[in-house]
Formats: C-alpha cells, sequence, structure tokens
C-alpha cells in the first residue's frame, strides 16, 4: 500500500477536501436555519430578559448523531415524544414574534441602497423596519434581516411595555 492513498483508494488530500466541503455544508444549512428562526444565543438573551418563551414553534434540539453537529432546528410538537430525552431550546420565528408584539414589518428600498459609515468601517445597511405602537409608545427597529429587525423590537418591549407582549396559543 502506498503511504499517500488509504485502503479505499482516496489519498489524505482528497479526504481533507471531502470534510471542508461537508463543513461548508453544514455551516450553510446552519445559516439558513438561523434565518428561519432565532438562534440559541438570540434565544437565551430574551430568557435571561425574563421572556417566557415555552409558546415559541419551533424548537433547537440536541441529538445524537456522531456524523452532525448537536444541534439542528426541528418543528415544536408537543405530542410526539420523539425528542423527549434530549435537550430543547425553544426558537421564535418572525411569525411568532409578530403573533406575540401586534408589530409591523417593513422594507426601506433605499435604506437597503446605502451603508452608514461606522467606527473602524462601513455597516451594513439595515432595510428592514419592525414597528411597534400603542396608545402611549412606539418602538421602531431597523435591522439587516425582518427577524433581526422584530428581535430588537421584542427585546426593546421587554423593558418599555412588556404587558403588551402576548403568550401565544
Amino acid at each position: 500500500m502506498d503511504g499517500m492513498y488509504g485502503w479505499n483508494g482516496i489519498n489524505e488530500k482528497n479526504k481533507t477536501n471531502i470534510k471542508s466541503d461537508m463543513i461548508d455544508e453544514e455551516i450553510k444549512r446552519q445559516n439558513d436555519q438561523r434565518r428561519i428562526a432565532l438562534p440559541i444565543e438570540q434565544m437565551e438573551e430574551l430568557k435571561s430578559l425574563g421572556l417566557d418563551c415555552s409558546d415559541a414553534s419551533m424548537t433547537w434540539v440536541e441529538h445524537n448523531k456522531v456524523d452532525k453537529p448537536p444541534l439542528l432546528m426541528c418543528l415544536e410538537n408537543r405530542d410526539a415524544g420523539l425528542f423527549q430525552q434530549l435537550k430543547r431550546i425553544p426558537a421564535y420565528t418572525l411569525e411568532d414574534i409578530l403573533c406575540k408584539t401586534e408589530a409591523e414589518i417593513s422594507y426601506n428600498s433605499r435604506a437597503a441602497k446605502t451603508s452608514r459609515q461606522k467606527a473602524g468601517g462601513y455597516q451594513a445597511p439595515r432595510p428592514w423596519q419592525c414597528t411597534v405602537t400603542n396608545s402611549n409608545d412606539m418602538i421602531l427597529c431597523f435591522a439587516e434581516t425582518p427577524l433581526n429587525a422584530a428581535f430588537k423590537a421584542l427585546k426593546e418591549m421587554l423593558t418599555k411595555m412588556p404587558d403588551n407582549i402576548k403568550k401565544l396559543s
């Protein structure tokens, strides 16, 4: 056997490339999931601010597959005991947040074309706006995605108008 090749005929360089491609695909999958629902870090931040997140429609679930990273997102099904023994972390979707806050999301095409200068470089455009209003107050948050704008608004609501946050059923 040639020292450069393993038993299956794939050289070590190709194994490294295959592993690298698999890691790239996994990172892309996780980034796609983060566009669907808030990532764990943001959910933990909401919990630390006192929000009961048990009404989220999605869940990050720890699984025990060796060849996969420890977390994946799945639809929450409270009746199915499939993931009962595994750690579950609630995850709000954009729809969840809009229903909880009665917020409105809008897109500003002019803001999408501009970037703002800030210390150390330029900040990416923040074309998405989330607005929450009640008779006494208004919250206006901007972000690069609708989900992040809604997250910022929900966070601000926790301090300014916590009684206006609804529980999802």
